[in-house]
């Protein structure tokens, strides 16, 4: 498995642990809008702006936590670019 199918692969995983905090920022951003007596369409807009913002920050969390996993260094012998936060991997 090379480097960025590995890493999609932890954020695929990852997503799917999180799913109830994607559901959790779509109703917050619903919440808002309500909030705020938005119309309709921009309750919508931040319903789904709260679960894609969401979505992004644990998939980018998950690319910086598993991106000096001993897996995710390139085949060409090469360490990738340490960016991890997570302690315990060989750096």
């Amino acid at each position: 498995m090379n480097r960025n199918a590995y890493l999609k692969r932890c954020m695929a995983i990852s997503l799917r642990h999180r799913a109830a905090w994607v559901a959790v920022g779509g109703v917050a951003g619903l919440i808002f809008a309500a909030l705020l007596g938005l119309s309709v369409a921009d309750l919508i807009a931040l319903t789904v702006l709260g679960a894609a913002a969401v979505v992004l920050a644990v998939a980018v969390n998950s690319y910086l936590r598993h991106s000096a996993d001993p897996e995710a260094q390139p085949e060409d012998g090469h360490k990738a670019p340490v960016t991890s936060r997570n302690s315990n991997h060989p750096h």
